[in-house]
């Protein structure tokens, strides 16, 4: 993330281990402690500043230095951590999709994306996409959390980058500024280092998975198999849907 020095934003912190703070452009940076899985979003500090949930602050990002108020964080040296794993290498592996009930309006329009993807109706994908996009509660609303458990398992599946960023990029539009920000992350293939661990292939990485936040974890897991499945069975027909042989 690039903060604009002097930069004015909104610092929220509504976890003790997270304070997310916005830019102008609506970029998200979120400052987070060793005891939260790095992200797309991430940078790792050893502890965080008292700040008000929602409270306007200034913050300027110059000669190496993040100041949030008062706070200095210092990012030369910094570790960088690539947050978008080797898809690929789930190619020819199997999944396991877990049960979950939606309200029916938002199971409807999940049902109606899958449909689309299944007959590579690329119109269509866009329509239900944005269909989905801030259905829900929460930070990061069910959703958007259905539509990233889906783009990663395109992802997988070797569906095109150029449809994926459009998918990201309409979707982002119709929810929140911290879920649009892993909306277009996970359009990008950028994910939290659990989905890290599953391509990887390490034990308990679907339980890592599951128990990200209340209900992300679980509904972008539950979307990801779905999605699997659903190209696991499709005769590729469309060339601006696929990305690669």
């Amino acid at each position: 993330m690039r903060l604009c020095p002097p930069a004015n934003g909104l610092a929220s912190s509504p976890f003790a281990k997270v304070c997310n703070l916005v830019n102008a452009r609506g970029e998200v940076l979120a400052l987070q402690t060793t005891a939260v899985p790095l992200g797309p979003l991430s940078w790792q500090v050893p502890t965080l500043p008292p700040v008000s949930t929602h409270a306007a602050v200034k913050i300027e990002a110059k000669h190496g230095l993040l100041r949030l108020g008062t706070a200095v964080f210092n990012w030369q040296g910094s570790q960088l951590w690539a947050a978008k794993p080797a898809w690929q290498q789930l190619k020819g592996r199997t999944f396991q999709s877990p049960s979950l009930t939606f309200p029916p309006l938002l199971q409807t329009r999940w049902q109606q994306y899958l449909a689309a993807l299944a007959v590579q109706n690329e119109a269509e994908m866009m329509k239900t996409a944005v269909a989905l996009a801030g259905m829900g509660t929460g930070l990061t609303p069910s959703g958007d959390d259905l539509l990233v458990g889906s783009f990663y398992a395109l992802w997988a599946g070797d569906v095109s980058p150029n449809l994926l960023a459009r998918l990201g990029m309409a979707a982002a539009e119709k929810t929140s500024t911290l879920s649009a920000s892993f909306l277009r992350a996970a359009a990008a293939g950028e994910a939290v280092a659990p989905w890290h661990a599953l391509v990887a292939g390490l034990p308990n990485a679907v339980d890592q998975i599951t128990a990200v936040g209340h209900h992300s974890g679980r509904e972008s897991w539950f979307s990801f198999c779905e999605t699997h499945t659903v190209l696991a069975k499709m005769s590729w027909s469309n060339s601006n849907i696929r990305g690669q042989p």
